[in-house]
């Protein structure tokens, strides 16, 4: 992923965590938070996770998650 992807999803991940990487930034104990994000999980292998760990599913908004950053 390119610089310019990676500062896009870093704005939408901490607009959507209300600016929270921003805020931890801020203290002086905090040196750097390192953004990196890999690539989202498709569709695909969240069914398979679910179909693995029968009866349990991931819960929506979790989901929606990872399809954006599978990880941070």
């Amino acid at each position: 992923m390119d610089e310019e992807g990676l500062v896009r999803k870093r704005e939408v991940f901490d607009s959507t965590c209300f600016s929270l990487l921003s805020h931890l930034e801020s203290f002086e104990e905090v040196v750097a938070i390192d953004f990196s994000a890999n690539d989202p999980v498709d569709s695909h292998e969240i069914n398979l996770w679910e179909k693995k760990n029968l009866p349990y599913k991931l819960p929506t908004d979790l989901k929606a998650f990872l399809q954006l950053f599978n990880g941070v």
